[in-house]
């Protein structure tokens, strides 16, 4: 089969940008050293991912929040400051909240092993062809 695109690395960023090309009507194929079981593995890694509210929209766009929503947990509130472990924290700090979005949270927090789960069943629903060598 001839393909428009190849993709060397099936993992995050891979697969989204199959999905994306997809979308547009691209044929894609992706190559990776890895087994599409490895891939797929629900192994806890102990990675998370801090999506932001942006990065919601486009994963929606590409169909593939719907198998992650439940999965995912609202950022509500972020509190940034600075410091060290060894020393009081600044008294200057950032704080944002979710009243100060109209949209709903800031972002979500995902497991690495949920996000691609559901990139993953979201590129086996395609209906044009993307490749997974």
């Amino acid at each position: 089969m001839d393909y428009e695109v190849i993709i060397s690395g099936g993992g995050l960023n891979g697969i989204t940008l199959a999905l994306a090309l997809n979308h547009a009507g691209i044929s894609v194929a992706i190559i990776d050293k890895q087994a599409r079981e490895t891939l797929s593995s629900s192994d806890f890694t102990g990675r998370s991912y801090a999506l932001s509210s942006a990065s919601k929209k486009m994963l929606s766009a590409l169909n593939v929040w719907p198998n992650l929503n439940s999965k995912a947990q609202p950022m509500l509130e972020i509190k940034v400051t600075d410091g060290s472990i060894d020393e009081k924290p600044s008294p200057f700090a950032m704080h944002f909240n979710k009243r100060d979005f109209n949209d709903g949270p800031m972002g979500f927090v995902v497991e690495d092993r949920h996000l691609r789960h559901a990139l993953l069943k979201s590129l086996a629903e395609q209906t044009w062809p993307i490749s997974l060598k």
